[in-house]
């Protein structure tokens, strides 16, 4: 766990100086939701559900968002600004990923279920944009791009980017 959350703190720091760690540490909102997200998930892996959701319903209060306990978050996460995040239970994300505030990922309503297909999965190095919805059993690709207010409900291929709504992959022009 600690290993994990030492990658965390990577993505917030500029360099290896303690003193940045440090202040990240104590005076991230955003560090502090990754930090409480890794504690839930590692009580919840460990069978002590009654905690993992106690430190979930302390993290929503704290910063305000809303990740589930159970859902599958590799190393390297950065939280920008937690306030409004929603993750369900079955979301599985890749490493070094971005989220900005008021993201939601989960499923959809006519297919909500206890079943791990009805929820998105995302790859590594996936940066989404404010209050981006992902919903449903849909796979997002590595390295790409989610825009703000974007709303994804079909696969897209690693390096994607995509924005609108529904979502589509928009070209990248270059004058």
């Amino acid at each position: 766990m600690f290993q994990i959350i030492r990658k965390d703190l990577e993505r917030y720091t500029n360099g290896p100086g303690l003193l940045d760690k440090l202040k990240i540490s104590f005076t991230s909102i955003g560090f502090t939701t990754v930090v409480l997200i890794r504690l839930q998930s590692f009580l919840y892996r460990h069978k002590c559900v009654f905690l993992a959701y106690l430190i979930h319903h302390l993290n929503l209060v704290i910063t305000g968002s809303d990740v589930l306990p159970g859902s599958q978050i590799g190393a390297g996460l950065r939280i920008e600004h937690p306030v409004g995040i929603v993750i369900g239970a079955g979301v599985k994300i890749g490493e070094n990923c971005m989220i900005m505030q008021g993201v939601t990922i989960g499923v959809k309503i006519i297919e909500r279920s206890q079943n791990d297909h009805a929820y998105p999965t995302i790859g590594d190095n996936v940066s989404i944009g404010s209050k981006a919805s992902i919903l449903g059993g849909i796979s997002i690709g590595s390295n790409s791009t989610i825009g703000a207010h974007a709303v994804v409900i079909s696969d897209a291929p690693p390096g994607s980017r995509l924005a609108g709504i529904p979502a589509r992959e928009t070209e990248n022009k270059k004058k």
